[in-house]
């Protein structure tokens, strides 16, 4: 009897002997990875990864029917994402395009822009200014150096009262912020984040609407908040992610190193939950805390869409904030994707990969996109 590890590579390099108990459904996820590594250009695979591919595979695929379609386009998806390469990327390697309206070739992706409030109601869009000092606020000076924000506390003016600031991004935006105190935050698009330009003696605060990912700078006596419309997140210093945009219907909060308290504050739910590095705190009608995969929660922060057994209406969410476009979601069917995609891509690249791997269409209009459902237009 073979090991587990001696079949599933004798399977993937065809040395089968008459013996061996190979179903067809095996010589099929065989077939296609061996395709999709081709593709992909990652065919020298060690044994221990060969058996990695093969034990994901067959239980992503158990139950699926056996066309080889089915079957094939499931084991592209699970390789792909086992492996960290793009979808869009194997997409463009194998030439199997399809046809996407042309005008989703001209949307191209976000980049760092933001629009900085100041406390008289001043308006500043960031993306238009030049490196340098942005403007003296009291006791602050709001300085922009390679993309980023930063405050540089004033010794002279340490009395001045501190004043609020806020920071948005619009849809198709993203931008990064150096608080007073060191703590660095990251910003999604649609997001904003309310701050004062220099923190009490006691505390920490900022208000989150959106996403965000902040490395705290560690502060023994001042703890760090983060207040959302449902929670609150108290760190001393730590680093994590938090996605709370109105909509969706769970608040999510990624620990990825540290430790955080998340305490609900909704009318009627009160009630707080520890985190520890690697869980997210799932916050829906009622509170959840699960492990998960951090690199998940963070990839947009590091130019990726990673998507993990998502729904389509999850992903087209995230296009809709990045690529400041409106989705029809009136024939959106119930599949999942997959898959690791960059945000630097244009639309056209990433809705001619969900075509593929999806077997849906879509048709695009200005920045309008209609989800087309081959079983409803045959």
């Amino acid at each position: 009897m073979k090991s587990g590890e001696k079949k599933a590579e004798d399977i993937l390099t065809g040395n089968i002997t008459p013996g061996d108990q190979v179903s067809p459904r095996q010589q099929e996820i065989a077939s296609g990875i061996q395709t999709v590594l081709k593709y992909a250009g990652t065919e020298k695979l060690t044994s221990q990864e060969k058996q990695l591919l093969w034990n994901s595979i067959e239980r992503r695929t158990q139950g699926l029917s056996k066309s080889l379609y089915t079957v094939w386009v499931k084991v592209a998806a699970v390789v792909l994402l086992v492996l960290g390469i793009g979808l869009w990327q194997y997409a463009e390697r194998s030439g199997n395009k399809q046809h996407v309206v042309q005008t989703a070739d001209t949307i191209k992706p976000g980049g760092n822009r933001a629009l900085l409030t100041l406390s008289d109601g001043t308006r500043i869009a960031l993306n238009d200014l030049k490196d340098g000092v942005v403007k003296h606020e009291k006791g602050v000076r709001i300085i922009k150096v390679k993309g980023q924000v930063k405050y540089e506390i004033i010794p002279e003016e340490i009395n001045e009262p501190a004043t609020y600031n806020t920071i948005t991004t619009p849809l198709g935006g993203q931008f990064s912020v150096k608080l007073p105190d060191g703590t660095q935050v990251w910003l999604n698009a649609s997001s904003s984040l309310r701050y004062p330009t220099r923190f009490s003696a006691n505390n920490r605060t900022v208000n989150l609407q959106g996403e965000g990912y902040f490395e705290v700078a560690k502060d023994k006596f001042r703890p760090f908040r983060v207040e959302t419309s449902r929670q609150t997140i108290e760190v001393l210093g730590t680093h994590f992610n938090v996605q709370a945009y109105t909509n969706e219907e769970i608040t999510r909060t990624t620990l990825i190193e540290g430790s955080v308290k998340v305490l609900v504050t909704e009318a009627g739910n009160h009630s707080s939950f520890l985190l520890k590095p690697g869980q997210q705190a799932n916050l829906g009608k009622t509170m959840s805390i699960a492990a998960t995969d951090t690199v998940e929660a963070i990839s947009w922060k590091n130019g990726r869409f990673y998507f993990n057994s998502s729904t389509l209406p999850e992903v087209m969410r995230q296009l809709e904030r990045w690529y400041n476009v409106e989705v029809d979601y009136t024939q959106a069917p119930a599949i999942h994707f997959n898959g690791v995609i960059s945000r630097y891509a244009d639309l056209g690249s990433v809705l001619n990969m969900l075509e593929f791997t999806g077997g849906i269409k879509f048709e695009v209009h200005n920045r309008k996109i209609r989800i087309i459902n081959p079983i409803n237009n045959p």
